[in-house]
């Protein structure tokens, strides 16, 4: 499937579940951990699945390579670098269920992502049912698994920062490990935005990113910030819309 096609099932996706009104239904299941992390130590993992609805619910499971291209727009491609079974769970409700995951090695100079995506399967017709009453929304959860290499570092860096339409800038990351963008903190420590879209930024990408945020109190036409990545702190200064 191409990138584009990809960002059309997202949109739709998410689109579906905004408009859901009462008479439409999903899937309701977990999953658990929320994310991977894989070393030349830890090769392999355990993903368990739990059906959280009244109902039985059939899941695929498959593996896609995660990248970011030129502009760190997230690109998905199919793969066999992941080991993992199985690739169908059918669970009961209530039921749990695990998919064991793994890795031959962890030997490049770079970190490398995936996701293993889990989907829901339609549900076998039912020729009683109505077909025009229910609008069937089924979920797919990618959970991101990250194959890490010893001595892999994080390294953010901010090119430019300017307040407009919410907060606009530019930072690279020219490190050997993903930076994981939470927050954006004033220079005082307040906090002003978090839950940053597109908040992954890979090594060797540079990408741009528009931040929901309102400008603090603006001296000289400029502020200073700072950025959370989780265990950095990236200060940096934004210039003031005029």
């Amino acid at each position: 499937m191409n990138r584009n096609r990809w960002k059309l099932v997202c949109q739709f996706a998410a689109l579906a579940c905004m408009l859901a009104s009462p008479a439409a239904f999903a899937g309701n299941y977990g999953v658990s951990p929320l994310d991977f992390q894989l070393t030349q130590q830890r090769r392999s993992g355990v993903l368990t699945i739990t059906n959280e609805d009244k109902a039985p619910i059939a899941l695929r499971v498959r593996a896609m390579r995660w990248t970011q291209d030129a502009q760190g727009v997230d690109v998905y491609e199919e793969t066999n670098d992941l080991v993992f079974f199985p690739k169908r769970v059918d669970l009961q409700p209530g039921d749990k269920k695990i998919v064991r995951l793994g890795v031959n090695a962890v030997g490049q100079d770079a970190e490398r992502a995936y996701r293993l995506f889990v989907d829901e399967l339609p549900p076998p017709e039912d020729p009683t049912r109505d077909r025009g009453s229910r609008l069937s929304v089924l979920v797919s959860i990618g959970v991101p698994v990250f194959l890490t290499p010893d001595g892999a570092e994080a390294k953010l860096v901010v090119e430019q920062a300017r307040f407009g339409d919410g907060l606009d800038v530019t930072v690279g990351n020219p490190g050997t490990s993903r930076v994981r963008l939470s927050r954006v903190m004033s220079g005082e420590g307040v906090e002003l935005a978090q839950n940053i879209p597109g908040r992954y930024v890979f090594p060797g990408v540079r990408k741009q990113l528009r931040i929901p945020a309102a400008a603090p109190a603006c001296a000289g036409g400029r502020v200073p910030l700072k950025l959370d990545a989780g265990a950095t702190m990236t200060g940096f200064d934004a210039a003031c819309a005029r």
